[in-house]
């Protein structure tokens, strides 16, 4: 079960991304049009996907090409255009979307908040790339049928607050010598992954 705090922050992240930062749409009711690059970003991670519900039909319809803050689950900042939410959880345990990961989304500098729990991707790694995001501050995987150890990239995500690893069984902590470089984590779950303890000599 999710932390009272955990809660309140990603309330407190919804209300800032619309007021603060920006939804997807403008001030006259228009959809805000994204940056080239990252609607294309966002089209090769969707190839990497297996997606039998239409979780994501609206990304690329030829009437929204050019509107991809209005593709579901994303959402941009109505200052920059940039992309700052991926938010594709699927429903609980249900595992809807399946596939990869793939570097595209590194086009996407400008993430805040990155979503895809409760997929299935396979008893994939979670990629060293994800580490490359500089202003992301939430990160939920849990649930997503990750496997191997957790890659210590994840701690050049300085501006982390929350991190949700839970439920994926096959993840392997070997240690957390990355964990304190994560100077603004409030919350942290890494319930069911194994955690493997130093045996002494």
């Amino acid at each position: 079960m999710k932390s009272e705090i955990f809660l309140f922050l990603n309330i407190a992240f919804s209300v800032f991304i619309g007021l603060v930062i920006g939804t997807s749409s403008g001030g006259d009711g228009r959809t805000t049009l994204c940056i080239e690059r990252e609607r294309e970003a966002l089209l090769k991670f969707k190839q990497g996907l297996i997606d039998n519900y239409g979780i994501l039909s609206s990304w690329g319809r030829e009437e929204e090409k050019e509107e991809c803050c209005g593709w579901k689950g994303v959402q941009c900042s109505n200052i920059t255009g940039h992309v700052v939410v991926l938010d594709i959880p699927a429903p609980s345990y249900s595992q809807h979307l399946r596939g990869n990961i793939t570097p595209s989304l590194l086009e996407l500098q400008h993430l805040k908040h990155l979503d895809l729990s409760y997929n299935n991707f396979g008893t994939s790694r979670i990629p060293n790339f994800i580490g490359s995001f500089p202003r992301l501050e939430y990160l939920f995987l849990e649930y997503a049928n990750l496997s191997g150890e957790i890659p210590h990239a994840l701690g050049k995500l300085t501006h982390l607050q929350i991190l949700d690893l839970s439920l994926n069984s096959r993840l392997v902590v070997k240690n957390l010598e990355w964990l304190p470089r994560l100077v603004f984590l409030l919350d942290l779950d890494l319930s069911g992954v194994h955690i493997e303890t130093p045996q002494p000599c």
